[in-house]
C-alpha cells in the first residue's frame, strides 16, 4: 500500500475495531455496548458524548 492509497478492506476493519474493542474492554469492564457505540461514533467521523 503507497501512501496514496488509505483504503482499507471491511473485513480487516471489523478485525482491527474487535481487537479495539477487547483491548479497551480490559479495562473498562462490563461495557461492552456502550464501548461498541463510541467506537461507531469515532469510527463515523462524528462526536461522542460520555
Amino acid at each position: 500500500m503507497n501512501d496514496g492509497d488509505r483504503s482499507i478492506a471491511p473485513a480487516e476493519v471489523g478485525q482491527l475495531a474487535r481487537a479495539v474493542l477487547d483491548a479497551v474492554g480490559t479495562v473498562v469492564v462490563g461495557k461492552r455496548d456502550a464501548l461498541e457505540l463510541v467506537l461507531a461514533g469515532i469510527l463515523a467521523g462524528g462526536h461522542v458524548l460520555l
